[in-house]
């Protein structure tokens, strides 16, 4: 992990010398870490990761990064081609995991850049107010079973795991459900998702319901009717009141 600062939306700068490997990756992300929510939002920072080379990664996607001694959510934010010379590349942590593959589309994450580029406004507050509000910090990472295995060989882990999803009727399950019963559960998902028999996707914070009271409108007035005393207090006070 390493900072940098967001003042383009260029990969490489002209007049600077950058170092590169054709082994390696880096992508820049915007982290959420809670408790540091306002600090990170006022520095208007990017953070670069590495990029395993198994790991499929483009802006856009969510991801689980470390930061400090936490694994936090992240957003991609673009792709590095090589480093400056000022970040040394053995400081540089890598990514854990792509939670969610392409939660800003191809097409939303041009509109951004537009946007950000007509109002001259740096592209990472436009991200921030597209972001749905505590999106990395409440939503939750969940596996769902797309297909069972065809005379495939499986890990012990990768089984546990589908056998898991397959007693399920929806087989549907977060991720730390997954984790407290099957152990070594990160490898044998890595291995599912590479076989194309799960996914892996992020299910939005769940709005709060309003609650509802019931409540009593006067719509005429009663006439001749016979009244108890009892429907006669409550219709006196809904007159007091406006009806």
């Amino acid at each position: 992990m390493y900072r940098t600062g967001v003042t383009s939306s260029l990969v490489a700068e002209r007049g600077i010398s950058y170092q590169s490997s054709p082994s390696e990756r880096w992508i820049e992300v915007l982290v959420n870490c809670p408790g540091r929510e306002a600090e990170l939002e006022k520095t208007d920072k990017l953070f670069t990761y590495r990029l395993p080379a198994d790991l499929e990664v483009k802006p856009g996607d969510i991801l689980s990064v470390p930061f400090g001694a936490k694994l936090v959510g992240a957003i991609a934010i673009r792709l590095l081609s090589a480093l400056p010379d000022n970040l040394a590349s053995t400081k540089i942590r890598d990514v854990e995991d792509v939670l969610q593959k392409d939660f800003f589309r191809d097409s939303y994450w041009a509109l951004l850049e537009r946007i950000a580029e007509y109002y001259y406004t740096p592209l990472i507050q436009v991200i921030r107010v597209a972001l749905p509000p505590g999106l990395l910090r409440q939503s939750q990472r969940r596996i769902r079973l797309l297909g069972s295995p065809k005379s495939e060989f499986l890990s012990p882990s990768a089984s546990s795991i589908l056998l898991l999803l397959q007693a399920q009727s929806a087989g549907d399950y977060s991720f730390v459900h997954i984790q407290r019963h099957v152990k070594g559960a990160y490898r044998g998902l890595q291995e599912l998702l590479r076989r194309g028999l799960v996914e892996s996707y992020l299910e939005p914070p769940r709005s709060a319901r309003p609650k509802l009271q019931k409540a009593a409108i006067l719509i005429g007035s009663p006439g001749d009717r016979d009244l108890t005393t009892r429907q006669q207090e409550i219709l006196e006070v809904l007159r007091r009141r406006g009806g």
